[in-house]
């Protein structure tokens, strides 16, 4: 698999389990834990790619994530406004199947080592500014933000 783009999907452990993490992934988004290629999707943010499905669990963390690496996701300029709004439909869609999520986290391959020494959720809120999108709930809406700088997402395209 060729560099991935990073889809985290950060969730409280006392609203929810993995479980029902699981359960999401295979119902209602028609993926496996595991590696899948998607030639049909709900969502073409992963249609006709490779699309790895982890789950990382810490007992000693007061979240659970689950990771997409999505293959041969290219963010450009020309391409930017079409492929956020790819992204903010799949997001909405998560924030609106699963309870307990706390935010959605996107980066090349830079999730898991910003994550790494991460034991709560209030430390990834502090580490937001170090990812290039996040989508959150904000005073009950849904917010994504854009950090350009967080990493240079558009040398890919």
């Amino acid at each position: 698999m060729s560099e991935c783009f990073q889809i985290s999907i950060i969730v409280r452990k006392i609203y929810t389990s993995i479980d029902s993490i699981e359960s999401f992934v295979t119902g209602i988004l028609d993926l496996t834990i595991g590696d899948n290629y998607v030639s049909e999707s709900k969502f073409s943010l992963f249609k006709k790619r490779d699309v790895n499905v982890s789950v990382f669990k810490d007992e000693d963390c007061d979240f659970d994530e689950l990771l997409f690496c999505v293959s041969d996701y290219v963010l450009g300029r020309d391409n930017f406004d079409v492929e956020l709004a790819k992204l903010g439909e799949f997001g909405h869609e998560v924030f609106a199947r699963q309870s307990g999520v706390y935010c959605i986290l996107c980066s090349y391959e830079l999730n898991g080592y910003l994550l790494s020494d991460v034991k709560s959720v209030d430390q990834i809120g502090q580490k937001f500014g170090n990812f290039p999108i996040i989508f959150s709930i904000e005073e009950g809406r849904i917010t994504q933000k854009i950090n350009i700088n967080a990493q240079d997402i558009f040398s890919r395209s």
